[in-house]
């Protein structure tokens, strides 16, 4: 069953990215797992969120894709970038569904 847990978790939730910052549309890694970063939660809900920081023109774009976790505990987000120009900046926040850890990735257009 998607987004439920096959056991009770040990200690809190551990959300890791791949890499920290993009600078245009990639796809980035998160791995979530549980029991102080060990075992992978699979099939559990990821949200993400981006919220723009400095937008030189007023058409710079961010969005990422929230979705669930696979067999192995990881899920691939989309963040798309459009119109950036120089010093455009975002951040786009991941989280679990049940709110215990969050990852930030900052977008920033050199």
């Amino acid at each position: 069953m998607r987004g439920t847990l096959c056991f009770a978790p040990i200690s809190d939730f551990t959300l890791v990215a791949e890499v920290e910052t993009v600078t245009a549309t990639t796809n980035v890694n998160l791995r979530l797992r549980d029991g102080g970063g060990t075992i992978p939660l699979p099939f559990y809900g990821i949200n993400c969120d981006a919220v723009i920081q400095m937008d030189g023109v007023g058409a710079f774009g961010v969005t990422a894709s929230d979705g669930f976790t696979d067999i192995n505990g990881c899920f691939i987000t989309t963040i798309t970038v459009t119109n950036g120009v120089a010093n455009d900046a975002a951040t786009v926040t991941c989280r679990d569904v049940a709110g215990e850890d969050t990852v930030d990735i900052s977008v920033d257009i050199p």
